[in-house]
């Protein structure tokens, strides 16, 4: 029975016994790496590689326990992403964290790579100039306590693409097969039928191989080391300092089999690439309460959405939508409300005030947010292809904004 290389070697020896063993991690960490140390980061350097392709940020971290081996009291370690404010460009790269001055983190190991992550509840995004390195939006839906729920970051803190770049044209390399290809292309169209404002184009096979800001969104099979091989995948977003994408590469690790029919053997490539185009429009991973990177503004029951950070081979449920991941592309480009109002602001924060502060704190009124973003894909299809019927819904929300706005302090 053949053995991906993304499991330790503890891992291949209990999935003998223990066939739950075999859910790895999409992008972050799997759940069995080893801490060896924990302190405080003391300076955080972000820099370009030599052939320029990546920014990598070099942390420095004053060790004030040991866990494991680690007898250094100063640790330096590389991870991808980071801003480089001179040039107004910055490289967000996802499962990894970015970091500033003061942070708490635990240092992991696993394999041969050394990771860190914050040790704090709190999600925070930044390095140590004054700009920001904006982050991925996290949404989820808690199946507990029947609400959606996001993270704490602002809206003003979250990437996306704008909608002059939209529709976004995507590649992918030569490296699949037509089958591949296919899959790729069905990953996208699971995003695109939400009908948002964002829409991604499949723009054919093209010979750039590379994670570089050039312009070309290309899907790919990671170079020999990029990534770790318990890591199924990884994705590149490149934004100006506003958070505004302009370009992003999604690598899928070679070394896995990557199927297309969901043999327990193979990974599925359209369950992970739906999951990687996930963080492509500018969504984060989410994860279960006794995961490391749980956050507790993620709820609990995340594992049905394709958003949910671990992915095992054979699995195909991320193919399809959650509601998390419903509200969360609607977010961040809009939902039938958004289209019916042609995206205006004013009417759109009243709307969000009267769900916030009147209907979010009743049964009945988080049963009825979570249903209108159900249909709402379907209502925006409608708005797209019939006018007159985006108008009567224009005009119709329109004339109860006031009463929604006098609900809103009931």
């Amino acid at each position: 029975m053949p053995f991906v290389k993304i499991i330790c070697t503890y891992l291949i020896i209990t999935t003998l016994f223990f066939p739950e063993a075999l859910a790895c991690v999409i992008d972050g960490y799997t759940r069995d790496t080893i801490p060896i140390a924990k302190g405080a980061v003391i300076d955080v350097e972000s820099q370009w590689n030599e052939t320029k392709t990546v920014i990598e940020t070099l942390i420095s971290i004053e060790v004030d326990s040991t866990i494991k081996d680690s007898k250094k009291e100063i640790l330096q370690l590389a991870v991808p992403g980071g801003v480089i404010p001179e040039e107004g460009i910055a490289l967000i790269a996802s499962g990894q964290d970015q970091f500033k001055l003061g942070d708490q983190v635990i240092v992991f190991s696993e394999k041969d790579f050394t990771h860190i992550i914050k040790n704090s509840a709190h999600f925070v995004r930044g390095d140590t100039t004054d700009i920001k390195l904006k982050g991925f939006t996290h949404y989820c839906y808690d199946s507990d306590t029947m609400v959606l729920a996001c993270d704490q970051v602002s809206c003003e803190s979250t990437v996306s693409w704008p909608r002059h770049s939209i529709p976004v044209t995507y590649y992918s390399s030569a490296s699949f097969s037509t089958d591949q290809i296919e899959a790729i292309i069905n990953s996208m169209e699971t995003w695109n039928k939400v009908h948002s404002l964002f829409k991604g184009v499949y723009g054919g096979i093209t010979e750039v191989n590379e994670v570089a800001p050039d312009g070309i969104n290309v899907i790919r099979i990671a170079d020999e080391g990029e990534i770790p091989d318990y890591q199924l995948a990884r994705c590149y977003l490149w934004t100006n300092i506003e958070g505004e994408i302009f370009d992003a590469d999604i690598s899928l690790n070679p070394h896995y089999t990557w199927g297309v029919s969901g043999n327990s053997y193979e990974s599925d490539i359209q369950n992970i690439v739906t999951h990687e185009f996930g963080h492509f429009i500018g969504l984060g991973d989410i994860y279960e309460p006794d995961e490391s990177l749980y956050m507790p503004c993620m709820g609990g029951g995340n594992q049905e959405n394709t958003m949910y950070g671990y992915g095992g081979r054979g699995e195909i449920k991320k193919r399809t939508l959650s509601l998390g991941d419903l509200v969360g592309i609607q977010s961040l480009y809009g939902c039938a409300v958004t289209i019916a109002l042609d995206g205006d602001e004013e009417a759109l924060n009243t709307i969000r005030h009267f769900i916030n502060s009147f209907l979010a704190r009743t049964e009945w009124g988080r049963n009825f947010i979570n249903y209108y973003y159900e249909i709402s894909p379907q209502l925006s299809k409608h708005f797209y292809t019939n006018p007159k019927m985006k108008h009567q819904a224009e005009k119709i929300i329109y004339s109860i904004l006031p009463i929604l706005e006098e609900l809103s302090y009931f």
